[in-house]
């Protein structure tokens, strides 16, 4: 990651004028060319961050790095709300913005990128233009960069922050959105030929709702977003799934309504310390109303090791899937946001 390498206030910094210094696949354009840095050069590269957590695409796709170095260097990005329809238009332009060619068109500080998200969370619906027009600094075509702001040396510090803050946004947008799977919502149920279409129903709650319900959540979450991660699963969105759940009706018309050809069930139990989590994998391509069990297991835990939980479940599930991720795959799912458990209390 290349927070740190803006030039700093007070001194020289890292990164010198004609001397590139980074990681490739995160540089910014100016960065590519060696000309003077400031924290600009960080907020392109959380764009990138941002832009990747979701679409799950990278914005300079090339055949090397060098290649998608150059290409970032004299094209624009594609609007992050093009590559992934679910995306909303507003918060893609933010993305944008930060992925501006000219450092001086980009957000000039963490603040005001944050200012920006804070406004979209709190009202979803603003458009793209009303957004834009609450910077003060408008956006300006120039052919030559402009680096006339200087940095901070806290800068770095900010930019760090700020990759935590924009997961969490990401994260909420990722689990929520309607992805290839509920495009065929209402459409009936795609053939497994055609892939592996698979909706996580809510886990119930079998015991104290109030001690276990967090652990339902946690676990229903994690394994969505392994899954979600994985090009060769069709993931249902999330809050569809809990609306159309709602309805109890057959397994088979509930498929249906999801686009979904698999779906992933199951409950959590718990006494004390002690969990048991008990998971179905049900096949809604034959067997009837009910579809066809194709995987059941119990998986026996506790509560203060919730995360190893979670991994092994997922392992499991993937393996019933008969999915084979990649290295890349394998190293995304098996990062931790956390692994302080009490995390789940909050």
């Amino acid at each position: 990651m290349d927070f740190g390498l803006a030039r700093s206030l007070g001194d020289s910094g890292m990164t010198q004028t004609g001397a590139v210094v980074g990681t490739l696949e995160y540089m910014s354009p100016e960065q590519a060319l060696g000309t003077t840095l400031d924290q600009r050069s960080d907020i392109f590269s959380v764009g990138l961050i941002f832009y990747e957590l979701l679409t799950g695409k990278a914005p300079y796709e090339a055949d090397t790095a060098i290649a998608s170095l150059m290409k970032r260097t004299r094209e624009d990005a594609r609007s992050a709300s093009d590559v992934e329809a679910s995306v909303p238009k507003s918060l893609s332009a933010i993305v944008s913005r930060c992925l501006e060619r000219e450092p001086a068109n980009r957000y000039h500080s963490a603040v005001e990128l944050l200012q920006q998200l804070t406004t979209w969370e709190a009202n979803p619906d603003i458009t793209a233009e009303t957004l834009s027009k609450m910077i003060a600094h408008p956006i300006v075509r120039r052919s030559r960069f402009s680096v006339d702001l200087p940095g901070k040396s806290w800068m770095w510090i900010a930019g760090a922050v700020l990759v935590i803050v924009l997961a969490t946004f990401a994260g909420r947008t990722l689990l929520n959105r309607a992805p290839a799977a509920t495009e065929n919502a209402g459409r009936g149920i795609p053939p497994l030929s055609r892939g592996e279409y698979v909706a996580i129903l809510p886990m119930k709650v079998l015991g104290d709702e109030k001690a276990l319900g967090y652990v339902a959540e946690g676990i229903e979450e994690a394994l969505a977003a392994k899954l979600f991660q994985l090009k060769e699963v069709h993931l249902a969105s999330a809050a569809t799934a809990e609306d159309v759940a709602k309805k109890n009706l057959p397994l088979a018309k509930l498929a249906r309504e999801l686009g979904v050809n698999l779906i992933v069930q199951g409950n959590v139990q718990g006494n004390g310390d002690k969990l048991r989590v008990v998971l179905t994998l049900t096949d809604a391509t034959s067997g009837g109303n009910d579809g066809r069990l194709r995987w059941s297991q119990d998986f026996p835990g506790a509560t203060g090791d919730v995360l190893a939980l979670e991994d092994q479940i997922y392992a499991t599930v993937a393996s019933a899937l008969e999915l084979k991720p990649s290295d890349e795959e394998q190293a995304r799912v098996g990062a931790h946001p956390t692994e302080n458990v009490k995390a789940y209390d909050l």
